[in-house]
């Protein structure tokens, strides 16, 4: 459990960090491009959080019911039989055309709509991605929004996690 602190740690101090330089640059470019950028990173970084808020109490509340996937091979199994010398063969076109079954129709995408519904159209994501609208829509009504630094700003989340990804 710490170690999943740690990387949690490490991703918030890099979104610091490039917020730190957007906000340098920001003093070069202007008091709109400032602002207009630090709306934009407040604002992703509250849809990050409320969509990781809303997945985790979708898992928990799955775990509760005890929707939990059951595991179809044994984890010794996996390790004695890494290469699946001693598996029995199968038919490959079987198991695509079933597959495509399961995975065929509208009933099938409605079934996993109403199982992942909560944790799409959570409150808190909702309100936060209602902010990331208002707070747009106010800095563009008072003449305040450089598109350029909005943009940035809520492109840092993802510049540092597809970066973190790299580097870890």
């Amino acid at each position: 459990m710490k170690m999943k602190n740690i990387n949690l740690k490490k991703y918030f101090l890099a979104f610091l960090f490039v917020d730190i330089f957007v906000i340098i640059f920001g003093f070069f470019q202007g008091t709109n491009f400032l602002i207009s950028s630090q709306v934009g990173f407040i604002s992703s970084v509250l849809v990050i959080i409320s969509s990781f808020y809303g997945y985790k109490k979708m898992i928990e509340q799955k775990i509760k019911q005890g929707n939990i996937p059951v595991e179809v091979e044994d984890e010794l199994d996996k390790i004695d039989d890494k290469y699946e010398l001693y598996q029995k063969e199968k038919n490959i076109q079987k198991i695509i055309e079933l597959e495509r079954q399961n995975n065929k129709g509208l009933k099938k995408s409605l079934q996993n709509l109403q199982k992942n519904f909560f944790g799409a159209i959570s409150p808190f994501r909702l309100l936060s991605y209602l902010f990331l609208i208002l707070s747009f829509l106010y800095l563009n009504a008072h003449h305040l929004l450089n598109i350029f630094g909005y943009i940035l700003g809520i492109s840092i989340v993802s510049i540092v996690v597809l970066g973190m990804s790299v580097i870890l």
